[in-house]
């Protein structure tokens, strides 16, 4: 079993409007991508989260993994109308041919994600120049 993990610092706002997201592929990028499309994370963000996606491969299933571990401090926090707890560990899997679907598809929101993070970098570094 291969596994990658893959680090997000989100801030004020929602998830994929503002934040920093590592990624160590551009594969793993557009997965991550797709999965917040079909709003598997949708909360409002209010304070500071962190949270870790692993990615994982199962040679014998021939499937990925996808799971999400939340580490959440202060502020109110929704997940499809139901409340977060602390380190909820959520779990996705799909099939080499529907991760394949779900990267071919919708490009347009990979690219308006990518509009949003270079404005958010840009903001950033014009913040750390007032300073």
């Amino acid at each position: 079993m291969n596994e990658v993990k893959v680090k997000i610092d989100v801030w004020e706002g929602r998830i994929g409007e503002t934040g920093m997201v590592q990624f160590q592929s551009v594969d793993l990028a557009n997965m991550f991508l797709r999965m917040m499309n079909q709003r598997v994370i949708t909360e409002e963000i209010r304070g500071y989260l962190k949270s870790e996606i692993t990615l994982l491969w199962t040679e014998e299933k021939e499937e990925y993994s996808f799971a999400y571990r939340y580490d959440i401090g202060g502020g109110s926090y929704i997940h499809d109308t139901e409340p977060i707890q602390a380190d909820l560990y959520r779990r996705y899997t799909y099939t080499r041919d529907e991760l394949q679907k779900l990267t071919d598809k919708d490009n347009r929101f990979i690219e308006m994600y990518t509009d949003n993070l270079k404005m958010y970098e840009k903001s950033l570094r014009a913040l750390q120049v007032l300073k």
